[in-house]
């Protein structure tokens, strides 16, 4: 059975993306952020800020937003791992520093090309309009 037959969504599976890297030979690093346990802390911050851009957007990203809001995740992981380290060791680099505010820089284009401003949220819909708006008046002319 073919992967688009497991997956209407048409979200590619991670096994898929796995095996894509070991083939093309990626760097460890970058097969490392396929894989993320979804148990640990930066799966979990992960998780948590692409929902949060996903949400910005409106709830419905399109694709080219989509690949925005993983690249900029693909940063912001990388970003939480350096602030890890620069934690624990107390200091940094200048080539770590240099690299921290490339990454940094390269997250607030993301950012800007997403909106700053989220998406406009929906008002209620017409039948709850005047589902509400009837209430109102029921409970006024009580």
């Amino acid at each position: 059975m073919s992967d688009d037959a497991e997956n209407p969504s048409g979200e590619v599976p991670a096994r898929s993306v796995v095996r894509a890297a070991k083939r093309r030979r990626l760097p460890e690093n970058l097969r490392a952020t396929v894989k993320l346990d979804g148990r640990t802390v930066a799966a979990k911050m992960l998780a948590a800020f692409r929902a949060e851009l996903v949400a910005h957007v409106g709830g419905k990203p399109s694709a080219v937003q989509s690949a925005l809001i993983e690249q900029a995740a693909q940063i912001k992981l990388r970003l939480f791992a350096m602030d890890a380290n620069f934690a624990e060791r107390g200091e940094q680099s200048a080539h770590d520093a240099k690299q921290y505010l490339a990454w940094a820089n390269s997250m607030t284009r993301l950012i800007r090309q997403l909106g700053l401003k989220g998406a406009a949220t929906n008002g209620p819909s017409l039948g709850e309009y005047l589902a509400r708006r009837g209430a109102g008046t029921k409970a006024a002319a009580s």
